[in-house]
């Protein structure tokens, strides 16, 4: 019968210490249990640090000796043989993977194991990720006999990645596969407004972390936004969805589209709105191309319409001066009109007037020749 080879003999011998690297030779075990030593396997502890860094280096075949690759200068690290001697082929009570499930918000990690030999024995070793260091650290500093085991003290604004192990007399498995978190849908890039002229594409991105599968459903005014009819939809696994509606016109202008997410251990969602930009455009009769006429001591009174989105601003100018206002000059501007007032005219008010209005789409603008007639008009 083979059976599992007995611990390597020591003492084990360090040399060649460098920054980030270290030789480590030991002695064969003495016992080989009847099969051939396949490789040994070595495990390093951070001894200034509680967490234990499990590194597994496999040794080249049956070489009682290794080089531990990618230490950390000022680091403190003693290393031991791990409890077991992987073989080809040979039939051993070692307990099997097990497959790690996390839930609840990374706070307890359950996970389930095969059927094996002296289950009575057995305890389960829980690891997390640190990717800053691009570790994993121990988690239970007691016995785990049971699949459920609660890790205290973590970050819920953090993901978590475990991995469980487990050993019994015999020896430990290898790690399990890294567990994938349990986390309800959670937006990382909002939906952002979106300005565009009229019959131009409208685009819409999302971006979200969470458990899959994730449901996606967009919306326009609580309306539901299929792939097609003049929408595009796209969705990846990498946790990104698009949407494309075409040639919006005036009737979406201030519509609100919203970015729906839902899986089985929750659901958030984002929304932005579709605003129509237009060049601004100043209305006004016809006959203020053709120059206005008044008489010294009435009132000037010039109106116009506006109409642009963002609201253009306006400004105004006379014999291309700003003026300044006073009792006798005001402006009355509202969100769709500007009014030019001069009251007792003379002579001095004839002139050119210019209205410009403006906004990051463009602008417009009128030219007004006004003339001043009948007595003290020949200032102009």
């Amino acid at each position: 019968m083979i059976a599992e080879p007995s611990r390597p003999e020591g003492p084990l011998v360090i040399s060649n210490i460098e920054a980030s690297s270290v030789h480590l030779s030991w002695k064969p075990p003495l016992e080989d249990n009847g099969g051939p030593i396949l490789r040994y396997v070595i495990e390093a502890k951070d001894v200034l640090h509680m967490d234990v860094r499990k590194t597994y280096v496999w040794s080249e075949g049956s070489k009682t000796e290794c080089v531990v690759q990618g230490l950390k200068l000022l680091t403190s690290t003693s290393f031991a043989f791990m409890r077991r001697m992987k073989q080809e082929g040979v039939k051993k009570n070692l307990p099997n993977l097990p497959s790690p499930l996390l839930k609840s918000l990374a706070k307890t990690v359950c996970f389930y194991s095969g059927l094996f030999e002296d289950s009575e024995n057995l305890n389960y070793i829980i690891e997390r990720f640190e990717p800053k260091n691009d570790l994993w650290f121990q988690c239970n500093r007691e016995m785990v006999p049971t699949t459920s085991y609660l890790v205290s003290d973590l970050d819920p604004t953090r993901e978590y990645i475990f991995r469980i192990s487990s050993e019994n007399i015999h020896g430990g498995s290898l790690p399990s596969e890294a567990s994938k978190s349990s986390e309800a849908p959670f937006v990382t890039v909002p939906l952002k407004d979106c300005f565009i002229r009229p019959n131009e594409t409208a685009i819409f991105i999302c971006e979200f972390i969470g458990s899959q599968p994730i449901q996606v459903n967009w919306t326009k005014d609580d309306i539901r936004v299929r792939d097609g009819f003049g929408s595009v939809i796209k969705t990846d696994d990498g946790g990104k969805s698009e949407l494309e509606l075409e040639e919006v016109d005036s009737e979406d202008d201030d519509c609100i589209v919203q970015c729906s997410l839902q899986n089985r251990f929750g659901k958030t969602s984002s929304e932005a709105g579709i605003h129509i930009q237009t060049i601004p455009k100043l209305g006004y009769p016809s006959s203020y191309k053709d120059g206005l006429t008044f008489d010294c001591g009435d009132t000037l009174k010039i109106r116009m319409t506006i109409s642009g989105k963002p609201t253009p601003s306006i400004k105004w100018f006379f014999n291309d001066t700003e003026p300044s206002l006073d009792e006798r000059v005001s402006v009355v501007q509202c969100a769709e009109s500007f009014e030019i007032l001069i009251n007792e005219l003379t002579g001095k008010d004839s002139g050119h007037y210019k209205v410009i209005a403006s906004n990051q789409m463009g602008k417009d603008s009128i030219d007004i020749k006004v003339t001043i007639a009948g007595k003290n008009s020949n200032f102009y």
